[in-house]
């Protein structure tokens, strides 16, 4: 391929608009919403500009299910956009983290009444999900006293915000939002947030139909100095580098390639729907068998009647059979045949993103005989994925938290303080006390553990003085030798008793 060749290619998949549409297109496969998906790739994917070098020649010629799916098939979405970012949601907070600032309680009391206040919990799982579908998210600090004394924390998603970088260091967060001054009258507001000479400024601009227009009053009396060395705002990408956009400065959906499947999934579901009802049975039923009135008109047959009167001479007839007076065609319902094309389409869907079905919690995939072990190991997968987002989102929150309380030191006057914070996530798949023993007593018998350190590993709940009881009961039941502490213990068990 030649160079100008190339560089027209890139041009047309890798364009502001493909970008968008595409960053639209998983936001309404998260949402889930059938009217929806359908209104979006009949009517909207395609708005775009149409000529014998436009890409989206070749969008319009594609067979996908919601682009082509007729009125007569039954419209079933599977959902599992949803619900597997519902399950990285789960992954990533489910479990909860610890925080820990300048080893000291009263700084990590002070950063907790901040999140609560913010209800940062919900906070944190919209960014998780905003991030999974779309591939980053923008957290924002500001602060409004007349709400309240503390930080305001926001999350604000990607239609809403932008960002400048210059050799992969972001330079500036733009914020943009809806002015409410009526439908013809609306205009947008951006507000930059960029550091100059080491101090945060804000710009306001205001836009109407992409033309600069005057800034409303209210805008011009806020704030734009600030006595802050930092941006109180945060990029949070999904990844480290966006194979579908490289040259984007943001991180890449979790349905990137997956959105074919998507269409075909949800195609398989339809389909067993349609055959189900295409399967409806039909009732054939001897016109003798239906009441008539005075006047020998019929009376719908009442399908629910549990009793029906034959006469004797029918039902004495040598050739009697009920089937002449009731018959039931039943036809074949064939959805086994997409079982297994379906049960593949969803492990496909979910290796790509990088979850076990197990995790989801899709019926038919677990066992209920596999042992705990053989279900972890079923879940590698998932224990990848989320090792790579907690390596990502760790680094994130402690830079958020240590601008929140510095931005929380600016509203209170106070000179901006040094933070040092360290954030932990526990462990996604907790051993059970049996697996522990199991692997610690390994440890003990290969000589790379000591039994006291075994014991502290195994029951880290109990007192001192009751882990060196049963260090002792074990070492004497072994024939280990005891150690001068080992014999002071016993003498003073022994003294106890």
């Amino acid at each position: 391929m030649k160079n100008y060749e190339l560089i027209k290619f890139n041009h047309l998949f890798e364009n502001e608009d493909t970008f968008l549409r595409e960053l639209r297109e998983n936001q309404v496969w998260y949402r889930g919403n059938p009217e929806e998906l359908e209104y979006f790739f009949k009517q909207v994917y395609n708005v775009y500009q149409k000529s014998a070098r436009s890409p989206y020649a070749v969008a319009e010629a594609q067979t996908k299910f919601w682009r082509t799916v007729s009125k007569d098939v039954p419209r079933v979405h599977s959902g599992l956009p949803k619900l597997a970012t519902q399950a990285i949601v789960n992954l990533i907070a489910g479990n909860g983290y610890e925080v820990n600032v300048n080893d000291d309680e009263e700084q990590v009391e002070r950063l907790k009444e901040i999140l609560e206040e913010n209800k940062f919990e919900d906070l944190l799982q919209e960014a998780i999900s905003t991030e999974t579908w779309s591939g980053y998210v923008f957290f924002k600090i500001c602060h409004d006293l007349e709400l309240t004394d503390k930080p305001i924390i926001e999350v604000v998603s990607p239609f809403n915000a932008t960002c400048e970088t210059q050799r992969g260091r972001v330079k500036s967060i733009t914020f943009h939002f809806k002015e409410d001054a009526g439908e013809e009258n609306e205009i947008e507001v951006r507000e930059k947030y960029y550091l100059e000479n080491g101090k945060l400024q804000v710009e306001y601009k205001a836009y109407k139909d992409k033309q600069e227009v005057d800034l409303p009053e209210k805008y011009k009396e806020y704030e734009t100095n600030y006595n802050l060395t930092f941006l109180p705002a945060i990029l949070k990408n999904n990844t480290g580098h966006n194979s579908r956009f490289p040259k984007k400065p943001y991180g890449e959906s979790d349905f990137t390639s997956v959105q074919s499947l998507f269409h075909t999934l949800d195609d398989l579901l339809s389909q067993t729907e349609l055959e189900v009802a295409n399967a409806i049975a039909t009732k054939f039923v001897n016109s003798k068998l239906i009441p008539r009135d005075i006047n020998g008109k019929s009376y719908k047959f009442d399908r629910n009647q549990t009793v029906q009167e034959i006469t004797s001479n029918d039902m004495e007839d040598d050739t009697f059979d009920i089937r002449k007076f009731v018959s039931v065609l039943q036809p074949d319902i064939r959805v086994d045949r997409y079982d297994k094309i379906i049960a593949d389409t969803y492990g496909r869907i979910l290796t790509n993103i990088g979850l076990s079905p197990l995790t989801v919690g899709l019926p038919g995939f677990e066992s209920v005989q596999a042992s705990a072990a053989s279900q972890r190991e079923r879940e590698k997968a998932t224990i990848r994925t989320r090792a790579k987002k907690i390596k990502l989102w760790r680094p994130t929150l402690i830079k958020l938290f240590e601008c929140v309380l510095k931005y929380d030191d600016y509203i209170n006057n106070k000179a901006e303080g040094e933070y040092e914070i360290d954030v932990s996530f526990p462990q996604y798949a907790v051993p059970t006390l049996d697996e522990r023993i199991a692997t610690i007593g390994q440890a003990v018998q290969l000589n790379i553990m000591s039994i006291e350190k075994a014991i502290d590993e195994l029951y880290p709940e109990l007192s001192d003085e009751d882990r060196q009881k049963i260090i002792l009961d074990i070492k004497l039941e072994q024939g280990v030798p005891l150690t001068q502490e080992n014999i002071q213990d016993q003498e003073e068990q022994q003294e106890t008793e």
